[in-house]
């Protein structure tokens, strides 16, 4: 049985165990990721990665220690990754005239997060700082544009799944990641509109090093909806 299935079936139980309890509140929350990635290559900054748009859904579930904080957890489906894009001469360009390669990653994080919350009337503003532990789910590396034409030409592949794991001559990317979210919102009744920002700690690169790694980072946009007794 994999991970995320486990936990899947971890995070059930104890919602449904608990959930009769009036400081313990369950809700769904989704939205947007905005995705790239901070690396290095031979001590090399890379600094031609682009942001890859995706998305973050799943369930909730908020602890109430006071009407102040609360602590935050879940299981949340994150789209993450990058891209690098290359102009008509093949270059590395700010826009993707002649393609993309695209990185793209399907991960289950569990966020930990103490939320402290600033009453105004009907609402409420809040803070929030802790880490995440995420496991790789799936993830392809994928050619669009000329770019994937002129590949095929060449009989290369232009889309191909990628392997997680430790080996750096097996695998593409590590299967987990870890890092510390930090972000602030808005509560107006049970609805919450939040921006955060997923700071990537682990060297998901197999195999690298100081001067070879590749760490995630992804800014949030998110709507959630809190369910009341």
């Amino acid at each position: 049985m994999r991970y995320s299935t486990i936990l899947l079936l971890t995070f059930l139980t104890f919602a449904t165990s608990i959930s009769a309890y009036s400081q313990i509140h369950l809700g769904i929350k989704g939205g947007i990721n905005l995705a790239d990635m901070n690396g290095r290559i031979d001590g090399i900054k890379d600094s031609d990665t682009k942001v890859k748009l995706g998305f973050n859904v799943g369930g909730i579930m908020n602890y109430s220690f006071t009407d102040v904080f609360i602590l935050e957890s879940g299981l949340i489906l994150e789209s993450k990754g990058y891209e690098y894009r290359f102009d008509n001469n093949g270059a590395f360009s700010s826009k993707a005239e002649y393609g993309k390669l695209v990185t793209n990653v399907l991960y289950l994080d569990i966020p930990i997060n103490l939320k402290a919350y600033f009453d105004l009337g009907n609402t409420k503003f809040y803070g929030l700082f802790g880490p995440y532990l995420g496991f790789a789910l799936s993830g392809k590396l994928k050619s669009t544009g000329d770019l994937k034409s002129d590949l095929e030409e060449l009989g290369l592949d232009t889309e191909e799944n990628l392997e997680f794991g430790g080996s750096a001559s097996n695998d593409n990317l590590k299967g987990y990641d870890f890092g510390l979210m930090l972000g602030l919102g808005v509560a107006v009744e049970d609805f919450e509109i939040g921006l955060s920002y997923d700071l990537g700690l682990v060297n998901i690169l197999p195999g690298g090093d100081g001067d070879n790694y590749i760490k995630n980072g992804v800014f949030k946009v998110t709507v959630g909806y809190l369910f009341q007794e």
